[in-house]
């Protein structure tokens, strides 16, 4: 992955300070607008003569987010752009990268959490092997990375039944854009819950779904890690591991900080 790319799968605006004008973005998408240009082919928003663009995304006449931007894909049926989208009433960022979008399926990633954005990590990892045979779909949930934006995303709105009803949106997008009529879905820990729940309730829509570090009975795992992090901490005379364990308690947890202190005691003893 080349550096400018690296930094717009951070979320670091693109104009900052990219050695090469070459690996900024070319965007494009019927929500977004031409902020600045470099040179040399036809933009498909704009109709200017352009190799890349930094576009930003325009809502209710105001320039308001920097999408950021990801390198072209030769070909000419491949895509490669950033955008926000309007899924359930609130901004999401999208990446849609594939080398030929007439051919291939279309891949959602699922990222875990919920609020942890994985877009750089796949990028690094998976990308170039998932774009020659996929029309990939990086997509930051509501509350996660690019789309995280408290004044405008209600708390109530953080719902497993509206991250199920937002996905179903921007399935739709999708379908209707790439003319398709159903999507594969790839989720990770808590998108390995996000995605089986969608597949169940429209499974006209889903042609496969795989799962990775797959959650089953959630509440049962959290019970079971938590005993095994404490046991093995007592086990090791980990003393302030065990301090903390047993002051936040067995689970549920419902607050980040307390959830964080059992997974951080986990990693730690399993040298993860």
């Amino acid at each position: 992955m080349r550096a400018g790319e690296m930094r717009a799968a951070r979320g670091v605006a693109p104009g900052a300070s990219s050695k090469d004008p070459k690996d900024r973005a070319h965007t494009r998408g019927s929500s977004i607008r031409c902020s600045h240009a470099w040179a040399s082919h036809v933009c498909r928003v704009c109709n200017s003569q352009q190799s890349a663009h930094q576009h930003s995304y325009q809502h209710d006449g105001k320039m308001t987010k920097n999408a950021g931007c990801t390198p072209p894909i030769p070909g000419a049926d491949s895509v490669a752009e950033v955008q926000y989208l309007r899924l359930g009433g609130v901004d999401q960022w999208v990446m849609i990268r594939g080398a030929n979008v007439g051919a291939n399926p279309i891949l959602v990633l699922l990222h875990g959490g919920p609020g942890i954005s994985e877009t750089a990590y796949w990028r690094y990892c998976n990308s170039s092997a998932l774009e020659e045979v996929y029309t990939v779909v990086y997509w930051d949930q509501r509350g996660s990375g690019k789309s995280f934006d408290p004044p405008n995303i209600p708390e109530e709105s953080m719902t497993v039944e509206q991250f199920i009803s937002d996905l179903d949106e921007l399935v739709g997008v999708l379908c209707k854009r790439f003319n398709k009529s159903a999507v594969t879905l790839f989720g990770h820990s808590w998108g390995s819950v996000l995605g089986p729940l969608y597949a169940a309730r429209f499974p006209d829509k889903v042609q496969a779904y795989v799962g990775c570090g797959q959650l089953g009975d959630w509440t049962r795992s959290e019970m079971a890690t938590y005993e095994y992090a404490l046991r093995e901490a007592e086990r090791r005379g980990w003393r302030r591991a065990v301090k903390k364990l047993r002051r936040i308690g067995p689970p549920p947890h419902d607050d980040a900080k307390s959830l964080l202190v059992q997974r951080n005691a986990l990693a730690e003893l399993d040298g993860d």
